[in-house]
């Protein structure tokens, strides 16, 4: 949800962090601001972030669908891609998530607040996907999490 909130480092209030020299320091926007903005994107070693605190969210519900697509459909993915960047991206309660791999095109859509089809993904509402794992639905994150980890174990070894 980008769009709305900003990136996840645009909403870290604080990171406590480990120095070359063994001090722990915090940095934030008052104290140790310089290592504040590196942390969130100036580059790495700086130290060993040993803590983070983080601003919440206040998104609750929200509308998702996540659509499967064959790889010789990547041209019509693509430019309804395109088309939302031109025109449903100004909605700033809408994302697209978009992998592409050699075997499949994934397509998530998420709107911020609950909704009936948002207007801003019109351009993916033609598209005839091979699968749909999670139609379209007023839901929460909790949910989502839930519906992907059963679809997608994590294999864990011994």
């Amino acid at each position: 949800m980008s769009n709305r909130f900003g990136l996840a480092a645009d909403n870290v209030k604080n990171f406590e962090v480990v120095l070359a020299n063994g001090t722990i320091v915090n940095a934030n926007a008052k104290l140790n601001n310089d290592l504040f903005w590196a942390l969130k994107g100036g580059g790495p070693n700086y130290g060993i972030v040993s803590r983070y605190d983080l601003n919440t969210v206040p998104v609750y519900e929200i509308w998702g669908k996540m659509m499967i697509y064959a790889p010789n459909q990547a041209g019509a993915v693509l430019d309804a891609f395109t088309e939302w960047q031109l025109n449903g991206a100004s909605d700033v309660k809408s994302t697209v998530a978009l992998d592409i791999s050699l075997t499949s095109i994934v397509i998530g859509l998420v709107y911020s607040e609950p909704a009936d089809n948002p207007s801003a993904f019109a351009s993916f509402y033609d598209l005839e996907p091979l699968a749909t794992p999670v139609p379209a639905m007023n839901t929460t994150f909790v949910v989502i999490d839930q519906l992907l980890g059963s679809a997608f174990p994590v294999s864990r070894g011994r």
